[in-house]
């Protein structure tokens, strides 16, 4: 096993691997910090070989290759670790020949972090309707969003109010309010 680690703004982030034949269990250790908080989420790539064509120089993937590729990567929910004494500990494990990344944020989940949580369950609890899924989220304005092409469907977060919002574009109902992001925090299981 080997990992590496930089600094970004508001946390870290750490990349692990695993080149042996067996899952490894690790204690991952976060010294020097600060506050009572931190707030840790892995991702971790599809545990087979995917093939897609390339093209052009440099080589590059189409866009829908991207986003199938961005579907296969595993995700966890947010987790906080307290911090006592600077260090905040915990045990992670990664799959054998795997490559796995740990996002850290200091203190309590942001706006960001909790969208993409209840955004994310909203993407596995109704996958009819948030399809297919885009690998990650875009911010315009005050809205956190993610599109579905297959369903004409957004789901975001006005991050001024803090309001859960749903549009399709196809039933030209307008935007749906779906009440305060906190209220769908339990039920998605986000911090």
């Amino acid at each position: 096993m080997a990992g590496v680690a930089a600094r970004r703004a508001g946390g870290q982030s750490i990349v692990v691997t695993n080149d042996t034949t067996s899952s490894q269990t690790y204690t991952l250790r976060l010294k020097g910090l600060t506050g009572t908080h931190v707030s840790i989420s892995t991702s971790q790539p599809p545990a087979n070989v995917v093939e897609f064509a390339v093209s052009g120089s440099p080589a590059t993937i189409s866009t829908n290759d991207l986003r199938t590729l961005g579907n296969l990567i595993t995700s966890s929910a947010p987790a906080t670790l307290a911090i006592s004494g600077g260090v905040a500990t915990t045990s992670l494990t990664i799959p054998a020949r795997s490559v796995q990344l740990v996002d850290v944020s200091a203190g309590h989940p942001g706006i960001a972090q909790r969208s993409d949580c209840v955004i994310g369950w909203g993407e596995k609890t109704f996958p009819d309707i948030f399809k297919p899924t885009p690998y990650f989220s875009v911010t315009v304005g005050d809205y956190l969003y993610r599109y579905y092409a297959a369903s004409g469907t957004y789901l975001a977060v006005n991050t001024a109010d803090q309001h859960l919002v749903y549009l399709n574009t196809r039933s030209n109902k307008g935007i749906e309010d779906l009440g305060l992001l906190t209220n769908w925090l339990g039920a998605a299981s986000c911090p």
